[in-house]
């Protein structure tokens, strides 16, 4: 599938990123992410997130396994679902990192002025690194956002 700038939605900015998937059992595994990369007119997607969380993930994660994308911007909830099958597994590289440091900065500055400096300061230190780049081919999209069209498939 062929992303949108209306697909991607407010992917960029205080944002909150997490990854999912299942293993052959079917049991679910979560990790809070860090930055997501992703160009309208392009299909595919690489999210990023600490190995050291993501352990029961990354067993799941092989090339052509299922993941989903959660992406919810914070400061209006508009909120989108990307999934697809992997295609590489690899360690960050330094363009990623920076966008992972500027997603906790913005993100915990924005936790701050919803739920105080504690807060803020606490979503800025999550560990971050070392951290691994998922990019995989988007075949589906659906919008979260809360209301009348949550889950509404977008693509």
């Amino acid at each position: 599938m062929q992303l949108t700038a209306e697909t991607l939605g407010l992917t960029r900015g205080p944002v909150a990123i997490s990854a999912a998937s299942c293993s052959k059992d079917l049991r679910p595994h979560f990790v809070r992410a860090w930055a997501v990369r992703a160009e309208a007119e392009a299909s595919d997607m690489t999210v990023v997130f600490p190995r050291l969380l993501g352990g029961p993930l990354l067993i799941d994660l092989c090339p052509g396994a299922w993941i989903a994308v959660s992406i919810t911007n914070l400061t209006n909830f508009q909120s989108r679902q990307f999934k697809g099958r992997v295609k590489e597994v690899r360690d960050m590289d330094a363009e990623e990192r920076e966008w992972v440091a500027l997603t906790r900065k913005e993100s915990g500055d924005m936790i701050e002025q919803y739920f105080g400096p504690g807060a803020g300061q606490g979503w800025k230190s999550y560990a971050t690194e070392p951290a691994v780049a998922i990019t995989f081919a988007v075949e589906e999209a659906y919008d979260q956002t809360p209301g009348k069209k949550a889950g509404e498939k977008l693509a």
